[in-house]
């Protein structure tokens, strides 16, 4: 069991349902994959968003009278600036806490070599264990290989989550998720040398006897199909580029519909998770559910799993949160020795949870708050595998008031 305490020191929103931007820095001793994951996207989301409202300001009245040449100097700042920024708003977590929080949960530490993004260089970042031998275990290589893509399928939840409570989204939110499925498909299209893509579904292959390429067209048509079905996907390719370079607007309103709903397709260790996460929210509270369904490459393991999340003020200056999220999942086989020949150990199915409960306290324009934890083993989102209890406080501002 582990057991954790945390600061959470935030800027920005109060609550999930507090209005835009919100930012936020947890003190996170242990380097927990979701806490700071959260870190850096906030990171780079106050640097853009501090950067959209100072150009705002000074091209609005300007560009109303010269719009062709202001809409080329907006390409020129989403290619040369934009894009490069938000590139690495997903590669330093789909590294340090994708690939690196797994490798450090196994037991190993890690090195990082990180390129230059887009436009300015093509070559993938990428990360290395110390400790081969803890990745003995198929299920433990699967874990680290896979860690970097539910990174990234986190950062589009919370972004998501973040847009819908406020009513409004930003460029950075809008041109995340965006990116992030164009991403994925492109790694899942082309697996070069290093690729994650071509490293998990290599291993799977090996356990299933399903082949690496007929695993890779699933992963694909799949990731695909998630894109055309999702709604904000088809609104953030539109913000971003339409919205944006033609239009001159940096951010603004989300679509008026009583529910939101995101597909996505994520690898696991014993194959692919289907799942849909579903927001809503009613006068000042918001509710999510997410059920998902995984499924091995030869059919021969299924899991199944449904995510619950409610926020909303329960008294005056109060706000508090509840989440639960159940499964029926294989058992994974992180460590031990392995026998040269001899069959992996088999996916028993076994039930599992993490709930936790958020209670804030909101005088002003500063806030305190704190947040209970507890996790059984399995799989969820960007969690530790093992059973924990976990816990941290938080305080903030906001830079808005």
């Amino acid at each position: 069991m582990l057991y954790r305490v945390a600061v959470l020191v935030v800027i920005g929103a109060a609550s999930a349902l507090a209005d835009p931007p919100a930012f936020a820095f947890r003190a996170e001793p242990t380097l927990a994959a979701d806490a700071w994951t959260d870190n850096v996207l906030d990171a780079f989301h106050l640097a853009l968003w501090a950067k959209d409202r100072a150009i705002d300001r000074l091209e609005r009245e300007p560009s109303e009278a010269h719009p062709v040449p202001f809409a080329f100097a907006r390409a020129a700042e989403l290619v040369l600036l934009d894009i490069p920024i938000a590139a690495y708003a997903t590669v330093i977590p789909h590294e340090v806490f994708g690939h690196g929080a797994r490798l450090r949960e196994l037991g190993s530490g890690a090195d990082y070599q990180f390129r230059w993004p887009p436009p300015y260089g093509f070559t993938p970042s990428s990360t290395h264990t110390r400790d081969p031998t803890v990745l003995a275990q198929p299920d433990a290589d699967l874990l680290m290989s896979q860690g970097g893509i539910a990174v990234e399928a986190y950062e589009a939840r919370q972004l998501l989550r973040a847009a819908v409570a406020a009513d409004a989204s930003t460029r950075f939110e809008t041109g995340m998720l965006v990116g992030i499925r164009i991403h994925e498909i492109v790694e899942a299209t082309l697996p070069f040398g290093n690729n994650d893509v071509r490293h998990w579904t290599t291993v799977q292959a090996r356990l299933s006897g399903v082949s690496a390429q007929t695993i890779q067209r699933r992963y694909l048509y799949s990731t695909i199909v998630a894109a055309l079905l999702d709604p904000t996907f088809a609104y953030s390719g539109y913000d971003s580029f339409y919205r944006f370079l033609v239009e001159g607007h940096r951010g603004g309103a989300l679509p008026r519909l009583p529910v939101i709903a995101r597909p996505h397709v994520t690898p696991v260790p014993w194959g692919l998770e289907y799942e849909l996460l579903a927001l809503a929210r009613w006068s000042t509270a918001q509710v999510e559910l997410g059920p998902r369904l995984g499924i091995a490459p030869d059919a021969s393991v299924a899991s199944g799993g449904l995510a619950f999340a409610a926020t909303a003020p329960i008294a005056a200056r109060w706000v508090g949160s509840v989440a639960l999220d159940a499964w029926l999942q294989p058992a994974l086989t992180l460590s031990g020795p392995v026998v040269l020949g001899a069959p992996p150990p088999p996916h028993d199915r076994k039930p599992g949870a993490k709930a936790f409960v958020d209670l804030a306290w909101h005088p002003g324009a500063w806030f305190v708050g704190a947040r209970f934890i507890v996790k059984s083993d399995g799989l969820s989102e960007l969690s530790r595998y093992a059973a924990g209890v976990d816990g941290f406080v938080y305080v903030g501002v906001s830079p808005s008031l």
